[in-house]
């Protein structure tokens, strides 16, 4: 009798010990112990966090040849940079138990055992917590799946075999239709170029071309790319992929001059990647179109080098063999403004074609409310301005958002002002009298996290929107670095 009653008094403390304290936190990673090389596969965490609240973050670093983007999030707001996953919680949600998983794509040559360890942090009686994961181990090709591998492959062959058509007479034929595919485009190809040479030149000068050239021509592979100038420092580089026969998986790196940095513009449904002075854009499956057309934009952060030089490769699996085809190099001029003397001296026409606005345009996947309305949401309409103002845009889209979007996305706490300008829909932060003041407060923005790495200084004379550095003349303020 004693003995049961001391079993019930254990069971009654526990259970108030863990009613009184929320309960143990756990998170248990689910990950497949193996696949082919280049299969893509799902991570999903399961997390129970009994009764708290507030802030959380699970964090995992990825193993470099690695690209993880996010299936389910539960509110919590992603990001990949630098091999390292985030999801981020202002508020964890309100189930106690609930699973997060997002998508892992290993690149082709990616080969090995794995392992992948998370930690999830949250808050609890104003301390931070940690839980760290149990370490999961994940094979890249093993030798089991790679036999199963080759006896696929085997069954093929006697399938060819049966129906009287051997790999030979199934491989040389082809090979000589793609070569015969390849002259016929090539000569196309520069026939179209010289018939339309007046046209492609007034096209480049529209577009302020610096730079233009064939890179690459090999393989059934042709690339093209063109350099725009889009002042003071800010470019595009677009990229014309002839891709011939080729289907499978491909990946364009493109070295970027040190002192320089790449984002994201248009990828054609490949995965976007920036580190270290790389730029990937990566395909499990090539775009359909035997013409793929790709962008994206770079920025000088200073006035070190006069002149750059772009260089990249372009991978691509042919047979099942990897093939890395070189993309010759492409030399521009820097055109990062650093004296303000000259611009200062220079007219106000003169730096309106020489510098000009790059917009910071994030695409914004919401129902678009009326102008007017969203506006109002966003901020409270202030009194009208006077003289010389500076603020930080953070974003730019062709729909409206409201307060709301940048707290849950971006944490941006603090009021967000919106303009409607030149067709899009505009948000800064901020209004300063002196830009240095503004030029601090794009730097927090740069350095805070919060998925926005591209903010700038914009001016206005009396409300209206002026370029820096006319109202650096007007107001006789120096550009500060």
């Amino acid at each position: 009798m004693g003995k049961i009653a001391f079993i019930i008094v254990n069971f009654l403390f526990l259970l108030g010990y863990n009613i009184y304290f929320g309960g143990e936190v756990t998170a248990d990673q689910k990950i497949p112990s193996d696949v082919l090389r280049g299969e893509k596969f799902t991570i999903e965490v399961m997390i129970n966090k009994g009764d708290r609240e507030g802030f959380a973050k699970w964090q995992q670093e990825i193993p470099d040849g690695f690209i993880a983007s996010p299936i389910e999030t539960q509110g919590a707001t992603f990001s990949f940079k630098k091999q390292n996953v985030k999801l981020i919680w202002m508020a964890l949600p309100e189930e106690e138990n609930f699973t997060i998983s997002y998508e892992i794509i290993p690149e082709p040559t990616v080969e090995g055992v794995f392992s992948f360890e998370g930690k999830f942090s949250y808050i609890e009686e104003n301390e931070r917590k940690d839980i760290i994961s149990v370490s999961e181990e994940i094979k890249i090709g093993s030798s089991d799946v790679l036999a199963n591998k080759e006896e696929e492959k085997e069954e093929s062959i006697e399938e060819l075999i049966d129906n009287n058509e051997t790999l030979e007479e199934e491989v040389e034929p082809k090979k000589m239709e793609e070569e015969s595919v390849i002259a016929v485009a090539s000569v196309e190809t520069d026939k179209n170029i010289e018939d339309n040479k007046e046209e492609i030149i007034a096209e480049d000068i529209e577009d302020n071309l610096i730079s233009k050239k064939q890179v690459t021509n090999q393989e059934g592979v042709s690339i093209e790319r063109k350099i725009l100038n889009l002042g003071n420092g800010n470019y595009e580089v677009k990229l014309k992929v002839s891709k011939g026969k080729n289907e499978g998986f491909g990946k364009i790196e493109e070295y970027i001059p040190p002192g320089y940095i790449a984002m994201e513009k248009s990828n054609m449904d490949g995965m976007f990647s920036f580190n270290d002075n790389v730029m990937k854009i990566l395909w499990m499956a090539l775009p359909e179109e035997n013409e793929i057309n790709i962008s994206y934009l770079m920025q000088s952060e200073g006035d070190e080098l006069d002149s750059a030089t772009i260089h990249g490769v372009f991978s691509i699996l042919i047979a099942d063999e990897s093939y890395q085809l070189a993309m010759g190099p492409s030399k521009f001029k820097n055109y990062f403004v650093s004296n303000t003397e000259e611009m200062i001296a220079a007219s106000t026409e003169d730096i309106a074609e020489e510098i000009v606005e790059t917009e910071i345009v994030e695409e914004i996947d919401i129902e678009e409310p009326r102008k007017q309305e969203i506006i109002k949401e966003i901020t409270n309409i202030p009194s009208p301005e006077t003289g010389i103002t500076y603020k930080v845009q953070i974003a730019a889209g062709k729909n409206e958002v409201n307060q709301n979007y940048f707290v849950s996305r971006h944490k941006i706490n603090e009021p967000v002002s919106a303009e409607y300008h030149n067709s899009w829909f505009k948000y800064t932060v901020g209004n300063y009298s002196m830009y240095k003041e503004a030029r601090d407060k794009r730097n927090k923005v740069w350095s805070a996290d919060n998925k926005i790495d591209d903010a700038f200084v914009t001016a206005y004379n009396s409300g209206e929107r002026i370029s820096v550095q006319e109202a650096l003349m007007i107001s006789n303020q120096k550009w500060v670095k």
